[in-house]
């Protein structure tokens, strides 16, 4: 296992190494709609995870702040929660313009939702916006469903098929992923149970702290337009302490659009949740 933890950690030098000085990005409020998709009329989901750079853009505006800010900072020291692999990103995740379009996590639920009031703030005060008033906020668990649906009735996953692999053999989310070679057969309440092994180098890619979280705009959009609404970061609900989707580090079946909140009752921020905002438009 050591062998493996500096091969990862190698491989993660090495990738910061090749990125190079990134183009930074800036935060704008220009043409922000099209960073949302319509799902319901009134009603608006974030095609996006909120992102690295959105959410220090909050931060710059309440760093005077000291309460608010400490309440919605982001804990950078919660990637080390997931071992060694994850350590690296400690030190860059949420600050390194590389990951500037990936998600936020890391953050408490009553910073997410001081980030959807700045925003609404922000949006609302912006000359050139083409609502006359709106609010965001985090989506409740039926609004969540609904556009993680893609508007495909009964979906069992955002893409709206049964599986997490297309035809092609693309895998359609961030997650887990298992070798079958690691699953038993069906128990007789007809779960599958995973074999605990030994992983060697070559099985990097089956943990998931190797492949750990992808860009904010990765894999398909679903019918919505709406990105990684499964998969990446598990995503807050509006109610406290419950959570949707599953994330980079959920086996397959979290992934469900049905499936039980993986995070119930979360209190503490995790490298395994962010969240994605929801725009309700209060007067046109």
């Amino acid at each position: 296992m050591k062998k493996l933890s500096s091969l990862l950690l190698l491989a993660f030098a090495c990738f910061s190494f090749f990125l190079g000085p990134p183009h930074k990005e800036v935060f704008t409020l220009k043409k922000f709609e099209k960073k949302l998709a319509l799902i319901k009329p009134g009603l608006y989901a974030g095609k996006y995870e909120a992102t690295n750079l959105e959410y220090n853009e909050f931060l710059k505006s309440i760093e005077s702040e000291s309460g608010t800010f400490e309440k919605a900072r982001i804990h950078n020291e919660n990637w080390k929660m997931g071992g060694q692999y994850n350590e690296p990103f400690a030190k860059t995740y949420h600050s390194h313009p590389a990951y500037a379009a990936y998600p936020v996590v890391n953050v408490s639920h009553e910073g997410a939702v001081a980030f959807c009031e700045w925003l609404t703030e922000s949006y609302n005060a912006y000359p050139k916006r083409k609502f006359k008033k709106v609010k965001f906020r985090l989506p409740t668990e039926e609004e969540w469903a609904y556009a993680a649906s893609g508007g495909h009735e009964n979906a069992v996953f955002p893409w709206g098929g049964y599986y997490l692999m297309n035809s092609k053999g693309e895998v359609l989310a961030n997650f887990r992923r298992v070798q079958q070679t690691r699953c038993k057969k069906k128990t007789a309440d007809g779960l599958i149970e995973l074999q605990e092994s030994e992983l060697s180098p070559n099985d990097a890619w089956a943990l998931p702290q190797a492949h750990l979280i992808a860009p904010s705009l990765s894999y398909f959009p679903n019918g919505f337009g709406i990105y990684n609404a499964s998969g990446n970061a598990a995503e807050m609900l509006a109610e406290p302490g419950r959570t949707k989707g599953g994330s980079w580090a959920s086996y397959g079946y979290y992934l469900r659009i049905d499936a039980e909140d993986e995070f119930a009752g979360f209190e503490k921020p995790s490298p395994q949740i962010g969240f994605r905002y929801f725009m309700e438009v209060v007067e046109e």
